[in-house]
């Protein structure tokens, strides 16, 4: 009798492990899809953060034009004011190199703010792949769990049969 009594302790044991076992499986797999939701919240703002740096390149280049466009012209009245001819080559060439300077500042802007772009995209890129392949490890990890949970009830159910 106590040989029966510790077989059904067993059994009962069993039925139990496989009960918890199927509700980890549930528990790690809400888990993995949890963090594969920050991966992928992750890499979209990464995306964002790479637009909103081009579009701030933008401005800020635009702005640099603006001020160049602004120092030409004062340099335009400070000459009028000291009576220089404005179409004397001195002028002429100092008015060229402010606006070259300006455009050297906005170009240099751009090709910075792009660079910040570019990294921010590399970083969404990655976040994309290890959210891809997060996804693709957690619906294995449930499969492969799932089966070894089956395989836990048909022994814990071959126990039970071999009870009765």
């Amino acid at each position: 009798m106590c040989i029966q009594d510790n077989s059904f302790g067993n059994v009962i044991g069993s039925i139990s492990s496989v009960f918890t076992g199927f509700i980890n499986l549930y528990e790690d797999k809400a888990v993995a899809e949890y963090k594969n939701n920050q991966i992928k919240e992750q890499a979209e703002q990464a995306r964002e953060k790479a637009g909103q740096e081009r579009q701030e390149g933008i401005e800020e280049a635009r702005n640099r034009r603006l001020q160049a466009i602004l120092n030409m012209g004062d340099k335009k009245v400070l000459t009028a004011g000291g009576n220089i001819a404005l179409s004397s080559q001195t002028t002429i060439n100092q008015l060229d190199n402010i606006k070259l300077n300006g455009e050297l500042d906005a170009l240099t802007t751009l090709k910075s703010a792009e660079n910040r772009a570019q990294s921010y995209e590399q970083q969404a890129h990655t976040l994309y792949s290890n959210y891809a392949l997060g996804k693709f490890n957690a619906k294995r990890n449930f499969r492969n769990g799932m089966i070894k949970q089956v395989e836990n009830t048909a022994k814990t159910a071959v126990q039970i049969a071999a009870l009765v």
